[in-house]
């Protein structure tokens, strides 16, 4: 799913799934894995449901904070996805509210958090509240030393200033 393969992360997950039933980080894993492979190919339903089993997954004792804010965030990037803005900022911002109350809080959630609720405010229009979030993003992912997750807060970041109609701001970004 990294590559932005989806059909065949799918077929592996299925054939996988008879071995993951006895544990539930597995499980937790695999339907994570098969929902955003499902949100990618456009099958919002199908991506929801599987994040419905995964939340019911993660309210168990043996998941924290952290666990449940990644499937906070998931479920607001298909709210994203079928353009219910307001939903998916509101998973977003609780997704972030529920990493920071974990014992081990994940930076590089935080970081694909923000960058997600930057694409939110985009849409509607607010350019200092996705301003503040792309460069949030762009914080959290070079503290935490991701590349990808820095490019796409760089992205982001060149989005908003082009919007904003700083051109040079814009292009530092881009380039």
């Amino acid at each position: 799913t990294d590559r932005n393969e989806h059909e065949t992360p799918l077929e592996e997950l299925e054939e996988l799934l008879p071995l993951t039933r006895r544990h539930p980080a597995l499980t937790l894993r695999h339907r994570l894995a098969g929902a955003w492979a499902e949100m990618y190919r456009g099958r919002l339903d199908e991506a929801a449901e599987l994040l419905a089993h995964a939340d019911a997954i993660v309210q168990s004792p043996l998941f924290d904070a952290a666990d449940r804010a990644e499937v906070l965030f998931r479920r607001g990037c298909v709210e994203f996805n079928r353009t219910e803005v307001a939903e998916a900022t509101a998973l977003f911002t609780r997704s972030l509210e529920t990493n920071a109350r974990s014992a081990r809080p994940s930076y590089l959630l935080a970081a694909n958090v923000l960058n997600w609720r930057s694409r939110c405010h985009q849409l509607r229009r607010d350019w200092d509240a996705a301003a503040r979030d792309a460069e949030g993003s762009l914080e959290l992912a070079t503290d935490a030393g991701n590349d990808r997750t820095r490019a796409h807060a760089l992205f982001q970041a060149s989005l908003v200033a082009e919007r904003q109609r700083q051109w040079l701001l814009a292009r530092f970004y881009a380039e």
